[in-house]
């Protein structure tokens, strides 16, 4: 398997990948998402130009089957906040087909690396309570909840 940064040609794979997270977002909290395009071709040309980004792919012979979307932020010049450098992880994600084959470990240990050469910090992410799958798999990998957000409903 390769580990390697995406380009122009991409686009269409990891618009598919990206489609099954918004999948599983849909379906679990229809009170918060619409059908919709989840990743227009502009976003990902944005991601593809900002020296902040950067998409890190797996790839298998010559099939993507992840992608890993990172965010380089810098925290400067807070009153009670420390300065510092986070990496954040936008969204992750295997292939369906090809998920329980250490290619989300693979992909994670990707992203730490990456994180060490933005000299960040820490690596965080989000992940929605609904998916459990996720959940077990980044506590498998060694994160922790830093804080959770609760929410009840209005209306």
């Amino acid at each position: 398997m390769l580990i390697r940064t995406a380009n122009e040609s991409d686009f269409k794979v990891v618009h598919e990948l990206m489609y099954q997270i918004f999948e599983k977002h849909l379906l679990g909290r229809p009170d918060i998402y619409k059908k919709g395009d989840p990743y227009k071709l502009e976003q990902f040309k944005a991601a593809l130009n900002n020296e902040n980004n950067v998409l890190l792919l797996a790839q298998i012979e010559d099939n993507v089957v992840g992608v890993c979307h990172m965010i380089k932020k810098e925290m400067k010049n807070y009153n009670i906040v420390k300065d510092s450098c986070t990496a954040f992880i936008e969204d992750f994600c295997v292939d369906k087909h090809y998920q329980r084959k250490g290619i989300g470990k693979e992909l994670y240990e990707a992203s730490i690396k990456k994180a060490k050469e933005w000299d960040a910090r820490r690596l965080e992410l989000n992940v929605w309570e609904i998916n459990e799958e996720a959940r077990k798999f980044y506590e498998a990998v060694g994160l922790r909840v830093q804080r959770t957000i609760m929410e009840t409903s209005i209306k």
